[in-house]
């Protein structure tokens, strides 16, 4: 459980690792965890890649969407999973490791679960936002818990960035 919030920091914008090329694939059905309240990711998906996205997030979306979501993937798992810039807005170490291992639990062996964070300012040091919490990690600081739950992880350019949008893919 988190004691900070993350639905406020819900963005009406299709994430950066969807339009950069990372996210490759086509057709099925994606898992999109922390997903938020807005549909422009999924639009996006469908019309470019073919892909039905479902949106699992328990703070931007009813109990019974969130339902339906987990039932839908229970019947069958999804080809792939999604956290676009979640990890970084969830302050609690076991609440970050619980939306990876979501992630994980619904998607089929060896689906690729993309992880995207913002960089805000690379120091490491969690602040306070207007609308939640910002965790200003690089992507190297998250790979220690990323790793814990998927033992094949991939990253995208310089783990050490500090600033930016950084990228990951965990295979299940």
């Amino acid at each position: 459980m988190q004691k900070v919030s993350s639905a406020a920091t819900s963005r009406r914008q299709v994430p950066a690792m969807i339009t950069s090329g990372k996210f490759d694939q086509y057709g099925g059905v994606n898992l999109d965890v922390g997903g938020g309240a807005f549909e422009e990711a999924t639009q996006y998906l469908k019309q470019h890649h073919k892909v039905t996205n479902l949106v699992l997030d328990p703070y931007n979306r009813t109990a019974k969407h969130n339902a339906a979501v987990v039932a839908r993937v229970r019947r069958k798992k999804a080809d792939s999973a999604s956290l676009f810039n979640v990890l970084n807005v969830i302050g609690e170490k076991q609440a970050r490791l619980e939306a990876l291992r979501t992630a994980k639990k619904h998607t089929k062996k060896g689906g690729p679960v993309y992880i995207s964070v913002y960089i805000r300012e690379g120091t490491n040091r969690k602040v306070r936002t207007r609308d939640g919490i910002q965790l200003n990690r690089t992507v190297n600081a998250y790979l220690p818990e990323v790793k814990s739950v998927f033992d094949e992880v991939v990253v995208f350019g310089s783990g050490k960035a500090r600033s930016g949008t950084g990228f990951m893919i965990g295979v299940v």
